[in-house]
């Protein structure tokens, strides 16, 4: 047998002590669950608001708030509308 071939042989038989009984590091999604998330921590889904967001933006608007058309709505103006709705 050439040297090269048997120099080969040699290094697979080394490695077997770090590959023996090791795991795949890269899991298939079948063979490990994915990772649970991280909550938000927002207080109410978007789905449970209890107020359109345009009833919020027209409040806000003509209580003087500035309020984009589109997007989120400021933390601050959801809870001033809220608290002048049960006031």
């Amino acid at each position: 047998m050439p040297a090269d071939l048997r120099d080969a042989d040699q290094v697979r038989a080394s490695l077997v002590q770090w590959t023996d009984g090791s795991t795949d590091a890269h899991p298939t999604p079948d063979t490990q669950p994915p990772p649970e998330r991280p909550t938000s921590g927002r207080r109410t889904p978007p789905a449970a608001a209890d107020h359109d967001a345009g009833d919020i933006r027209a409040w806000a608007r003509a209580h003087g708030y500035e309020v984009s058309d589109r997007g989120r709505i400021a933390q601050s103006i959801q809870d001033a509308y809220h608290q002048a709705q049960h006031a």
